[in-house]
């Protein structure tokens, strides 16, 4: 059940980016368009990184239980895609250089190793 919740996301997630990317400019003044994007983002990036993660998992260690593999996905997933949210936004400010990637990274690192 949980891998169709992550494709569905992942569906959910394009085809929204896809609709406000295509029909809506940020520069319009409305003020739902920059949040409606990272929305979007963030649920395209969790459902591919769950799903590309719990691949990896069952291809790579199949020793582990599968529900394991599942909640550890689904844990990474919603980092990356907190990640991945916090990089657009970044890049929407003009902050994002290799110093705040490198200190994003070295974040979300820590937050995977104190919530394992």
């Amino acid at each position: 059940m949980k891998i169709w919740g992550w494709l569905l996301s992942a569906v959910i997630g394009g085809v929204g980016l896809g609709i406000v990317a295509t029909r809506f400019s940020p520069q319009d003044g409305q003020f739902w368009v920059m949040p409606a994007i990272y929305v979007s983002a963030f649920f395209l990036f969790y459902g591919l990184a769950a799903l590309g993660g719990y691949w990896v998992r069952r291809v790579f260690w199949k020793n582990t239980g599968r529900n394991e593999q599942l909640r550890t996905a689904s844990r990474q997933g919603v980092l990356l895609g907190l990640m991945g949210v916090a990089i657009l936004m970044l890049l929407a400010a003009n902050f994002f250089n290799w110093w705040s990637a490198g200190l994003l990274f070295l974040i979300f690192v820590l937050l995977e190793l104190y919530v394992r």
